[in-house]
């Protein structure tokens, strides 16, 4: 849920223009806790930063390289992987 990106084409609808908010976010989660879910996953608010897939490159689904360096977490794009 939290990974949602709306695009252009849904630029000017009423619920499917924005990102999920932090309120409404917390909503959801408490409502699954409530609910006793028990095999349920849970993103991270801010995992639509990571997993939005860039349609430019030859595989649009791995464009976004992880790295930990020095206890350090960065994201890398690759870019350079764009096809002319």
């Amino acid at each position: 849920m939290s990974q949602y990106n709306p695009t252009i084409n849904v630029s000017n609808h009423p619920y499917l223009n924005r990102i999920l908010s932090k309120e409404e976010y917390y909503i959801i989660v408490d409502e699954m806790e409530k609910l006793g879910f028990e095999n349920g996953w849970i993103q991270e608010l801010d995992s639509s930063d990571f997993y939005l897939p860039d349609f430019t490159l030859n595989e649009p689904f791995n464009s976004r390289k992880l790295r930990v360096e020095s206890g350090k977490l960065t994201v890398e794009s690759r870019k350079s992987e764009v096809e002319s």
